[in-house]
This record gives C-alpha cells, sequence and structure tokens, in this order.
C-alpha cells in the first residue's frame, strides 16, 4: 500500500486503535482493577462509559487527572473513574511564568524558587530518559521499508509512536504472534518492553510553559464481549491507559473515540481523524497518540523569511524560506550529506536535517550512512560551528496503511488465521488493518508535530573565527525529531515543503 501524504514538522500524536473481536491484556491488577471479567451490557447502546483504570503514582511527581465527560448528543459518556497522568504536576519554566520581569516586580524569590523546582524536576526526567532504548534497529527497518513502499511524495511517521501501538498489541497476542512483535520491536521480552515504553512516556513526558509533550492511551471496548481482567489490567498499568466500554455501531462510540483523539493530538489530526470508520466486527480498540509542541531555542527572525525556489522532484515550486546564522546545537558532515540539529527550547530536544549533497538523492544519502547518523546517538556531531541555515516552512503529512510494511519486517502471524491473541479473549482473531498518520510543522517560532496508529482486529482469519557551512535546504531532505532521551519521536523525507 502506498504512503499518501505527509504534512510537517512539530507536531507527535500517535494513535494504535485495535479492532478487535476479541479483547484482552496481561497486567497485574492494582487499584481500581477491572472487577469482572466480561463487561457488562447495562447501559444503553447509544452509550460509551469510561472505565478508566486508576493507578497509585509510582513518584510524588504523578498526578491523577480527571478524563472530562464528553456528550455526544445521542448519549453520554459517563466518568467512571480517574486516569493516570504522566503530566507530573510540573513548575511553570520561569521564562514563561511571568508577565512582567520579576526583577522589576520584586518577585525575585518567587522566580528562585520555581527556577529550583523546575531544574529539579527536569534532572529527574533527564535521569529516566538515560534508560530509554535507541529504537535504531526498529526504526530503520521501519522508515527503509516504508520508503520503499512510498509513492514518491512525503513521508512523514513517529517510530516512537507505532513502536508503543505495536507494544499495546504485544500485551493481547501469544505464542509466535507475540514472537514475531517482539523479534521487529528489537525485545527479549515482554517484560523488557514494559520498561522500555514506560521509560519513553515518564522521559517524554513535560508541560512546563514553553515546551509540550504529551503521550496518552486508551482502550475501547465492544460491551458484549467478553475481556481477560489480567490483560486490561496490564495494559492499564504499565501504558497509563484510560478504559471506555459501548456498542462499536452505534453513533456515539465512534464520535467519543474521535473526540479522545482530536483533543489529545491538539486538533492536528483533524482530517485523518475524521475519516477513520469503526468496523462492525470491532472488539477492542487500543489508542495511542503523542502531541508535541516546542519552541527553538533560537528562533528565526520573521523578517529575513523570504519566498523563494525549491526544486522538487516534481518540478519547482515557489515558497517561503526561513533564514538564520546559528551556533548550531551540532553539525556533521558526512560522505554526501550534510546534518544540523536546531535545539528545542528548555532542553526539550533537538530537530536534526540531513540535506544529500547536489547530485545525490535522498535514498543515496540514506544508504551511504545517512539512516545510521540519523538513528545514532549523534555522538560525532561538532559543536564549534556557525551555520547559516535556509529552511522552508513545513507543514507536510501522510496517511499510510503499512501492513505490507509490518510484513516486510516479520511481523506476519498476526495478519492470518493462526494468529494467537489469547492473551485477550478465546475467540479467534486475527489483524485486518493497520493505519499510521503523522503531520510536522515549522514555521519560525518552532515545530508542532503529531501522530496516530490503528490496528484493527477482526474474527477468524560574527562568529570569532567558527567554521562556517551554508545548509540551504532548496531540494528534498530528511528530519529526525528526538526528544530528552533521543528517541526518535518523527522522521520525514521531504520532498515538496507543503503538501
Amino acid at each position: 500500500m502506498k504512503i499518501k501524504r505527509i504534512i510537517s514538522l512539530a507536531l507527535a500524536a500517535s494513535m494504535l486503535f485495535a479492532g478487535l473481536v476479541f479483547g484482552g491484556c496481561n497486567n497485574d491488577p492494582k487499584q481500581g482493577e477491572v472487577n469482572n471479567t466480561s463487561i457488562p451490557n447495562e447501559i444503553k447502546q447509544e452509550d460509551v462509559k469510561n472505565t478508566s483504570i486508576p493507578n497509585e503514582p509510582k513518584q510524588e511527581e504523578v498526578k491523577n487527572s480527571p478524563l472530562p465527560v464528553i456528550s455526544t448528543g445521542s448519549g453520554k459518556i459517563e466518568k467512571v473513574a480517574e486516569a493516570k497522568s504522566l503530566i507530573a504536576d510540573y513548575p511553570k519554566n520561569p521564562d514563561g511564568a511571568f508577565d512582567k520581569d520579576p526583577f522589576m516586580s520584586g518577585e525575585v524569590e518567587k522566580y528562585d524558587q520555581m527556577e529550583a523546582k523546575w531544574e529539579k524536576a527536569t534532572e529527574k526526567r533527564m535521569e529516566i530518559a538515560k534508560s530509554v532504548p535507541t529504537m535504531s534497529k526498529f526504526a530503520n527497518g521501519l522508515v527503509s521499508e516504508a520508503l520503499k513502499h512510498s509513492d514518491g511524495g512525503n513521508l512523514v511517521m513517529s517510530p516512537a509512536n507505532i513502536y508503543m501501538g505495536l507494544a499495546m498489541l504485544a500485551e493481547t497476542a501469544g505464542g509466535e504472534t507475540r514472537t514475531e512483535i517482539l523479534k521487529a520491536l528489537d525485545v527479549e521480552s515482554i517484560e523488557k518492553l514494559r520498561e522500555n515504553c514506560d521509560a519513553l512516556m515518564k522521559a517524554e513526558s513535560v508541560d512546563d510553559g514553553l515546551t509540550k509533550t504529551v503521550l496518552a492511551n486508551s482502550l475501547w471496548m465492544n460491551d458484549g464481549i467478553e475481556f481477560n481482567k489480567e490483560t486490561l489490567n496490564t495494559i492499564a498499568e504499565k501504558y497509563y491507559a484510560s478504559s471506555y466500554w459501548g456498542d462499536p455501531a452505534s453513533e456515539s462510540f465512534g464520535k467519543a473515540m474521535k473526540e479522545w483523539l482530536d483533543e489529545q493530538t491538539g486538533g492536528l489530526l483533524k482530517d485523518s481523524i475524521e475519516c477513520i470508520e469503526i468496523p462492525p466486527e470491532l472488539i477492542l480498540g487500543i489508542a495511542s497518540t503523542i502531541y508535541m509542541k516546542a519552541n527553538w531555542q533560537n528562533e528565526f527572525e520573521p523578517y529575513y523569511t523570504d519566498e523563494e525556489t525549491f526544486h522538487a522532484p516534481t518540478g519547482d515550486i515557489e515558497c517561503d524560506f526561513m533564514h538564520g546564522k546559528f551556533g548550531a546545537g551540532g553539525f556533521y558532515k558526512g560522505d554526501n550529506y550534510a546534518a544540523v540539529a536546531l535545539p528545542l527550547k528548555n532542553d526539550s530536544g533537538n530537530m536534526w536535517f540531513l540535506l544529500p549533497d547536489e547530485g545525490t538523492t535522498v535514498n543515496e544519502m540514506l544508504e551511504n550512512g545517512g539512516m545510521a547518523f540519523m538513528l545514532s546517538d549523534k555522538s560525532e556531531a561538532e559543536s564549534d560551528w556557525m551555520v547559516n541555515v535556509s529552511l522552508p516552512k513545513l507543514d507536510v503529512d501522510s496517511d499510510s496503511d503499512i501492513v505490507e510494511i509490518l510484513k516486510s519486517m516479520g511481523i506476519t502471524r498476526c495478519f492470518t488465521s493462526e494468529a494467537d491473541f489469547t492473551p485477550l479473549t478465546s475467540q479467534g482473531a486475527f489483524v485486518s488493518n493497520v493505519k499510521h498518520a503523522a503531520r510536522v510543522k515549522t514555521d519560525e517560532e518552532g515545530m508542532e508535530a503529531a501522530a496516530y496508529i490503528e490496528i484493527y482486529l477482526g474474527g477468524n482469519a560574527s562568529y570569532n573565527g567558527q567554521k562556517e557551512f551554508d545548509f540551504i535546504a532548496d531540494r528534498p531532505f530528511v528530519f529526525c525529531v528526538t526528544g530528552v532521551s533521543d528517541a526518535p519521536l518523527f522522521v520525514g523525507v521531504v520532498n515538496t515543503p507543503i503538501n
């Protein structure tokens, strides 16, 4: 299947929506665990209940965040419990917390206390980030296969989001079905996979007033199906998932799910979400989202933005280019490409751009060292360069059916009648469709990005002498957004800056 479109840079929201004929997941029961092995049918068909499974906070900074009550028009969604939030009671960064100068207003002591609290919270996130896996092998395979199935247009993906979605799918699978997923994710056990996802979510969850990254998960259950209690509790505890139940055939069920996805992705993927169709045989939906918005550490001056020519494969196009001279956070010159990092504010990560040399294609660059560098720790990059950056504003997206991509990565059994989803349900189920959508936007101030993955399961079957480089991205290039953990939150190939 082909990758249809891409949007741009700076928002990540990722959803794993598993439409299952039968469902369940592995987890040790905690406070507020699911008490019945079958979900009651006592509600009206048009109603969808939120049965969010709360957990006792493991860390002092974790707080419970109540889920909103959503009115669907044809019925209501009841809020039964509160979902655990990974967004800590994070002190707002002093640089964004005061409308006026604290020194002029006499609030210096308050400012200093807030700054100390913010630094302490940031140090804890940085420490957790050290245990997040690189995902390099998985991301390399994913992007390489996606390029093979691409139609030559833009490609935008969130490896971290797809990783999280497949991890929750693995929780519902057993036997060789689970083994194939674990192998593709490059982990040796489901226990290790849980640790990886837990660390990723805790390291990358932040909202400090200037930067925001939010990861959220939820389960959407058919109210007429029996589910494995332990599996549901495992997903709730290990992946901080809220739970809802109702009739998938009702209008309110689909409306509520779309509203949840739209809210969690900051409205960035509204068009794609509106096109979601819930299959009549849906048993369980697993939704995972990531939203990211951050400013550049050094913003572009709008005065220097000008319309210039981008040499796209399909022909030259005119678009707005941003210009700036930066002591970049990192610069690397490979054999056939140059790479530069634009740091995000509050040490929230970097956005890397890889530009092939003249006469070199993006695919040639990635095959000859570019991919390895993009997914590495970038320790070879230098910081003593002054880079004259010229970048087109981005608004790129892609909307892809990635079944064939996953099959080429070794995940095959779950798409056949031999699939094993017994940890979820005693009745046969198989994956019928997997869809991933992502969008990235950039402007002079910063970036925003979002992505989701849907998995449907059906029944049976003056620079002081510094070295200087002109980085002029007026032809196809690659980007990679990394968070504090250096995990690849978003990657993309830009053939045209605007879809």
